[in-house]
């Protein structure tokens, strides 16, 4: 029996390394700037040293490519759910089958126990399978009996009939509506679109090394930046179209979430510090006000920062 080759969620290993030139690393580097030589360790992935920056390049890059070998043939949710189906309705069929054995079929299938102790190919067989477990005929002395082999099988089958449940809904039908066909998998559910994935943390390093000054543009320095960064990781040399079309989508979210951050940043340490002084009226009064105004803006930041997730750019259905 050909059987295909089995997908599995680990199959980047090894195979993830940077694919550009470190020509393409270096131009990275220099579009973020200026680097300084010092490291600060306590800033940790936020150093803007030479040797931070570059690891957390090649960290990008890294995962690039281990997301893109990830979902490469990656199942669909309509592949999963037939697998399931598959076993479980296998369980269902094989159970049925031992129950409806005849005792002659049953008391061909069993082995003596004192048999058991001899070393025979059979006898090996036997065990292995655990043929003790297969159903029982019927005796002088006992009824005949279904087993634990076809016990298991029956629980197995409720079992994964339930996995199914919960992975389509209760209605099967909704694995139709769920796989929405064209070029998509349960991987690139999960992880979203490669270039929305790079265009999201290439933001994140350019501004931390340079604040405020990413932007859409199609001449900006943000852009040469992940243009980089993209060459350094899949060895490609000609510009991805579908980067620019990313930050053109994400560039106001990001900058509108960052925004937030920076208010909410010197807020969050006055109220630490205020915690930490010697206790006065005015200072009481600036906690009240601050614990009264904070929750409203940290929400405020999580919900922009949920606005930039993958899942809000799906066509309309």
């Amino acid at each position: 029996m050909n059987v295909p080759e089995r997908w599995s969620r680990f199959r980047y290993q090894g195979r993830n390394e940077p694919k550009g030139s470190p020509d393409a690393l270096r131009r990275a580097k220099l579009a973020l700037g200026p680097l300084t030589l010092e490291h600060e360790p306590r800033l940790k992935v936020l150093c803007r040293c030479e040797n931070c920056i570059e690891r957390n390049i090649r960290d990008v890059a890294a995962e690039f490519n281990a997301r893109r070998l990830v979902i490469e043939g990656a199942p669909r949710k309509k592949t999963v759910a037939d697998n399931m189906r598959r076993v479980r309705d296998g369980a269902r069929f094989f159970a049925e089958t031992l129950v409806a054995l005849d005792d002659y079929s049953r008391d061909l299938l069993l082995i003596p126990y004192k048999l058991l102790e001899y070393d025979a190919p059979i006898l090996r067989l036997y065990k292995a399978a655990q043929g003790m477990d297969l159903p029982k005929p019927e005796t002088a002395e006992t009824a005949a009996a279904d087993g634990p082999l076809v016990e298991r099988l029956r629980a197995l089958e409720e079992y994964v009939d339930r996995c199914l449940e919960d992975f389509t809904g209760w209605d099967e039908e909704e694995t139709v509506s769920f796989d929405r066909g064209g070029n998509t998998n349960l991987m690139k559910e999960r992880f979203g679109p490669l270039a929305w994935h790079i265009v999201k943390n290439c933001w994140y390093f350019f501004e931390n090394c340079r604040p405020g000054e990413a932007t859409a543009s199609e001449t900006g320095p943000f852009l040469q930046f992940v243009n980089c960064v993209y060459e350094y990781a899949t060895g490609e040399i000609e510009e991805n179209s579908t980067l620019l079309n990313w930050i053109k989508k994400l560039a106001r979210l990001l900058r509108h979430h960052d925004n937030l951050l920076q208010k909410l940043g010197p807020l969050e340490v006055e109220l630490d510090d205020l915690k930490l002084d010697p206790q006065t009226p005015e200072g009481d009064a600036r906690i009240a006000q601050l614990e009264a105004q904070l929750p409203a803006l940290r929400e405020e930041v999580v919900n922009a920062l949920l606005a930039t997730n993958h899942r809000n750019f799906r066509p309309k259905s």
